[in-house]
Protein backbone atom coordinates (compact mmCIF):
# COMPACT_ATOMS: atom_id res chain seq x y z
CA UNK A 1 0.00 0.00 0.00
CA UNK A 2 1.29 3.32 -1.26
CA UNK A 3 1.56 6.51 1.38
CA UNK A 4 -1.19 8.83 1.26
CA UNK A 5 0.18 12.53 -0.19
CA UNK A 6 -2.06 15.66 0.61
CA UNK A 7 -2.83 17.85 -2.35
CA UNK A 8 -3.99 20.86 -2.74
CA UNK A 9 -7.42 21.68 -3.22
CA UNK A 10 -8.89 21.01 -7.52
CA UNK A 11 -8.79 23.80 -9.28
CA UNK A 12 -7.24 26.22 -6.49
CA UNK A 13 -4.51 28.59 -7.87
CA UNK A 14 -1.20 28.63 -8.02
CA UNK A 15 1.09 31.15 -8.55
CA UNK A 16 4.78 32.11 -9.49
CA UNK A 17 6.90 34.69 -7.21
CA UNK A 18 10.35 35.45 -8.56
CA UNK A 19 12.45 36.47 -5.33
CA UNK A 20 15.65 38.32 -6.38
CA UNK A 21 18.28 39.87 -4.17
CA UNK A 22 16.35 39.94 -0.76
CA UNK A 23 14.05 42.86 -1.88
CA UNK A 24 12.99 42.59 -5.41
CA UNK A 25 9.93 40.37 -5.93
CA UNK A 26 8.30 39.71 -9.26
CA UNK A 27 4.81 38.36 -9.06
CA UNK A 28 1.90 38.63 -11.61
CA UNK A 29 3.94 41.10 -13.79
CA UNK A 30 4.61 43.78 -11.53
CA UNK A 31 7.93 43.92 -9.52
CA UNK A 32 7.68 44.79 -5.73
CA UNK A 33 9.78 45.47 -2.38
CA UNK A 34 9.16 43.17 -0.01
CA UNK A 35 8.28 46.21 2.27
CA UNK A 36 5.19 47.01 0.07
CA UNK A 37 4.24 43.59 -1.09
CA UNK A 38 1.96 42.06 1.81
CA UNK A 39 -1.21 43.91 0.22
CA UNK A 40 -0.49 42.63 -3.15
CA UNK A 41 -0.30 38.56 -1.46
CA UNK A 42 -3.39 39.43 0.67
CA UNK A 43 -5.24 40.44 -2.35
CA UNK A 44 -4.02 38.19 -4.62
CA UNK A 45 -5.09 35.04 -1.69
CA UNK A 46 -8.25 36.59 -0.88
CA UNK A 47 -9.46 36.28 -4.44
CA UNK A 48 -7.91 32.68 -5.10
CA UNK A 49 -8.90 30.80 -1.75
CA UNK A 50 -6.81 27.46 -1.30
CA UNK A 51 -3.78 29.13 -3.79
CA UNK A 52 -0.42 27.62 -3.56
CA UNK A 53 2.46 30.12 -4.11
CA UNK A 54 5.87 28.28 -5.43
CA UNK A 55 9.07 30.54 -4.37
CA UNK A 56 11.74 30.88 -7.57
CA UNK A 57 14.39 32.25 -5.77
CA UNK A 58 18.51 32.95 -6.88
CA UNK A 59 21.22 32.54 -4.42
CA UNK A 60 21.58 36.02 -3.53
CA UNK A 61 18.21 35.59 -1.51
CA UNK A 62 19.56 34.51 1.93
CA UNK A 63 17.85 31.72 3.93
CA UNK A 64 16.12 34.75 6.55
CA UNK A 65 14.91 36.47 3.56
CA UNK A 66 13.32 33.00 2.18
CA UNK A 67 11.75 32.07 5.16
CA UNK A 68 10.44 35.93 5.78
CA UNK A 69 8.73 35.66 2.42
CA UNK A 70 7.32 32.26 3.41
CA UNK A 71 5.11 33.23 6.75
CA UNK A 72 4.41 36.29 4.65
CA UNK A 73 2.43 34.43 2.04
CA UNK A 74 1.11 31.93 4.75
CA UNK A 75 0.03 35.24 7.05
CA UNK A 76 -1.27 36.39 3.32
CA UNK A 77 -3.70 33.28 3.45
CA UNK A 78 -1.55 31.06 1.27
CA UNK A 79 -2.02 27.46 1.80
CA UNK A 80 0.93 26.25 0.69
CA UNK A 81 4.36 27.90 -0.05
CA UNK A 82 6.75 25.87 -2.28
CA UNK A 83 10.33 26.74 -3.43
CA UNK A 84 12.18 26.36 -6.14
CA UNK A 85 15.56 27.32 -6.89
CA UNK A 86 17.03 28.75 -10.03
CA UNK A 87 20.13 27.23 -11.52
CA UNK A 88 23.60 29.38 -11.68
CA UNK A 89 23.84 31.81 -14.68
CA UNK A 90 26.47 29.96 -16.70
CA UNK A 91 30.11 31.76 -16.66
Amino acid sequence: ELPQVGVTQAGAASVVVSYRRDNMILFEGGIYEFANFRPVLERYAQSHPGASMLVRVDKQVSMQGFLELCDLARAAGFANVLVAAEPAPAE
